[in-house]
């Protein structure tokens, strides 16, 4: 009996710290940052009304970029931006997770999306490895995460908090 006690509580620890790990920092994301094609080697993530709106751009040789995005309700009208052969964009079957992979030579590539919720958890890659916060551009100042993955606030109330 204390094996079915020990295994329940490994097993209820084991589903908790994914979700502790999800404690991240939270950014207020309104207003386009400012950059253009060949600006900066990096991704751009901003709230323009209702959508959410990512884009990358690279400085120098093509690079592959490559992530998730996560929700609690459910992503829709998915928009892509300058998509070339080998690039793509897919969503699962719930609607809950955006895959995206690009390759990208001093160009602006991207997306933007709606979502249902208030929250959007993001992971952004470039090439094996994450990119990393000081080349990710959040909302019009331009903040960079602290970490990578990273949450976006939606609602207005809960940005003005996360600020």
């Amino acid at each position: 009996m204390k094996l079915v006690h020990v295994a329940s509580f490994l097993i209820v620890v084991a589903l908790a710290l994914p979700a502790l790990g999800r404690a991240l920092p939270s950014y207020a994301c309104e207003g386009r940052p400012e950059f253009g094609p060949a600006s900066a080697t990096g991704a751009f993530v901003w709230k323009d009304g209702s959508w959410v709106n990512v884009r990358f751009t690279n400085e120098h040789k093509v690079v592959r970029y490559h992530g998730l995005i996560c929700v609690e309700g459910r992503i829709h009208s998915v928009s892509t931006v300058a998509l070339e052969g080998g690039d793509s964009v897919s969503i699962d079957a719930d609607a809950r997770c955006m895959e995206f992979a690009f390759d990208n030579g001093r160009r602006v590539d991207g997306f933007k999306f709606k979502t249902t919720s208030d929250r959007v958890e993001l992971e952004l890659n470039i090439g094996r490895g994450q990119l990393p916060g000081d080349q990710i551009w959040i909302g019009r100042n331009g903040n960079h995460p602290e970490e990578n993955p990273f949450f976006i606030e939606l609602d207005d109330a809960r940005t003005k908090r996360a600020q």
